[in-house]
């Protein structure tokens, strides 16, 4: 059933692919492919999903200036059987987002089709806002939250997450490189069988490369920490600090 998903929503991309790269100039429908190597899988709750080399692939297709549909996968490099760990891991998503003056809001509806594509009933969707505050040129400060719903009881315990942080872009004084800086610390009310409370401080440093006028190269560094209660009461996959390089590529249309 699953695959079947999959399939579909592969082919209906690859039409929007086709779509906007035959017409260029039509600014209702453009978009990006990027493909990304990781050291390590670390997702946003700071669960280490995968401690193996790990790939991220995602189209995203913008439709008009509001809207966002994007389709994700990542695929664990460690040699074990595809569809066998977490990290092979396929997920949708859909997002408006808008800026009302200095205020910009984003709005996702994803489903996380997890590992064993034949099966519906141990997957995740999920609901997600976030509120930035782009004033201010060096620190653009925001926050966010998602919301992780059970597809049957053999989903992993629903709740909500919370982020608060920082993003910023900084020159370097070499042509068409910038360094990239979010610093963010994560909450969980005890969703995914976390310890309610604090979760993690993070920080991740990028240098985005423009190759050229629709090319990118950004190596990337990842940081984590354990705080708050995951340092008193620490769970397997959040207990000790973390470091994870990546390396992406990614091709605008």
């Amino acid at each position: 059933m699953k695959t079947c998903i999959v399939s579909l929503i592969s082919t209906l991309f690859g039409v929007l692919f086709l779509q906007s790269s035959q017409a260029q100039e039509n600014t209702w429908l453009s978009g990006a492919f990027t493909t990304q190597l990781n050291t390590a899988y670390i997702g946003k709750i700071g669960a280490v999903f995968d401690r193996s080399p790990t790939t991220f692939n995602y189209l995203d297709i913008n439709i008009g200036s509001d809207w966002t549909a994007e389709i994700w996968t990542s695929t664990n490099l460690g040699g074990e059987p595809y569809n066998t760990t977490y990290g092979d891991e396929q997920d949708l998503f859909l997002t408006w987002h808008h800026s009302f003056n200095d205020i910009r809001v984003s709005l996702t509806w994803a489903y996380f089709l997890l590992k064993d594509l034949g099966r519906l009933d141990n997957d995740l969707w999920i609901g997600e806002a976030e509120v930035s505050y782009a004033k201010w040129a060096y620190f653009q400060p925001y926050l966010c939250t998602r919301y992780f719903g059970q597809v049957s009881s053999k989903s992993a315990e629903s709740g909500w997450f919370g982020w608060a942080g920082i993003r910023g872009k900084y020159p370097t004084g070499i042509r068409q490189v910038k360094l990239t800086l979010e610093i963010s610390a994560a909450y969980s009310d005890g969703a995914l069988g976390q310890t309610p409370g604090l979760v993690y401080g993070r920080a991740v440093v990028g240098l985005p490369i423009q190759v050229s006028k629709r090319v990118t190269l950004t190596p990337s560094i990842l940081l984590q920490t354990p705080i708050g209660d995951q340092m008193e009461h620490p769970l397997r996959y959040t207990d000790r600090k973390e470091a994870v390089g990546s390396l992406a590529l990614r091709f605008a249309f």
